[in-house]
């Protein structure tokens, strides 16, 4: 199956090097995962390094470092473990025995590309990438390369050779892994809703609700930067900046992010949870570290008693963090 549905003219646009005849649609477009989570077989997450000139941005992510560069060699090197059956990749200086390609343009990372037959997934012919939120192609190997994503900067290859791994639907189905999500309890839920109410009847969430869906569709309307995965080509919008500065003034709490976040758990909330909580708040974002730290420390012992690995998740430590700051205020407005 060759690319079609309207595909075609935008991947010519952006990938000139993209050979057409061997250019082979391999999955629907979605924004649950994005090029880096699929090299490191992971379908359920959206894998990015922040913008490193804002602080406290991906604080959450439990494969966080200072540097892009140790962000993904954590990774990809298992650093905690993705899940039950990950391969574990190492950096390597060589070309011809890497497994995962990263792009980058001005030292920034654009794009990552898989090879064939690793995470016990067929990758294609050659090389296969997930196109930030759209969809997933089979393509060669250099067909990527240009002025859209750069050139390949960066290469992974299995530590072991010759380990294929489980794909993480496999490891799921066998209950050698598991995903522990907190979620917000009734009083939680109750406390929330009261703090949406009083800025439903201020005016504010609407205009919040206006704002955001302006900063999504001019990400959803643009299929060109739909293919972005570096979600600093999301956070340096006008629209998003309009936004946060919107949210920092008329709910500095927090509260509409919180609520936004909880409904959606995807990439776009997360950014949004990150500038609007974390972001120039030190003692979120000391929690949100000491949270990390902590459940990365319950996936370890899991792994270490036999038990089915509880995986690191992003999602996990933003609903527990989100829990806690909701706990602390209950416990303030009590007093």
């Amino acid at each position: 199956m060759k690319c079609r549905d309207g595909y075609e003219t935008s991947l010519a646009t952006c990938f000139p090097n993209l050979l057409a005849q061997d250019t082979i649609k391999s999955g629907e477009a979605n924004d649950y995962y994005n090029c880096a989570s699929w090299a490191g077989g992971i379908t359920n997450a959206w894998f990015s390094p922040p913008d490193w000139e804002v602080e406290g941005a991906s604080l959450n992510n439990p494969w966080h470092a200072l540097f892009s560069n140790q962000m993904f060699d954590n990774f990809f090197g298992n650093n905690p473990l993705r899940y039950y059956g990950a391969v574990t990749y190492i950096n390597t200086a060589y070309s011809n025995e890497s497994k995962i390609d990263l792009y980058y343009i001005d030292d920034e990372w654009e794009h990552a590309s898989v090879k064939q037959n690793i995470d016990n997934i067929m990758h294609g012919y050659s090389w296969e990438s997930k196109l930030g939120d759209s969809i997933r192609i089979f393509h060669n190997r250099a067909g990527l390369t240009g002025d859209f994503y750069g050139t390949q900067g960066r290469y992974y290859r299995p530590m072991s050779r010759g380990d294929e791994g489980l794909s993480l639907e496999e490891s799921l189905k066998r209950g050698l892994t598991i995903y522990v999500i907190p979620e917000l309890s009734t009083g939680e839920i109750e406390f929330l809703n009261n703090k949406l109410s009083d800025l439903i009847r201020n005016g504010k969430l609407r205009v919040f609700e206006e704002l955001y869906k302006e900063w999504l569709d001019s990400i959803k309307s643009n299929e060109e930067l739909r293919y972005k995965f570096n979600t600093t080509h999301f956070t340096r919008m006008d629209s998003f900046r309009k936004l946060i500065s919107f949210v920092k003034e008329s709910d500095p709490e927090g509260y509409l992010a919180m609520g936004k976040y909880n409904e959606r758990r995807d990439v776009y909330s997360q950014l949004l949870f990150d500038y609007c909580v974390l972001v120039d708040h030190k003692d979120n974002c000391d929690l949100a570290s000491t949270i990390r730290e902590k459940n990365n420390q319950r996936s370890a012992e899991s792994l270490l008693n036999g038990e089915a690995y509880i995986a690191p998740s992003e999602v996990s430590n933003t609903m527990e963090l989100i829990k806690t700051l909701i706990d602390n205020c209950i416990r303030k407005e009590d007093v």
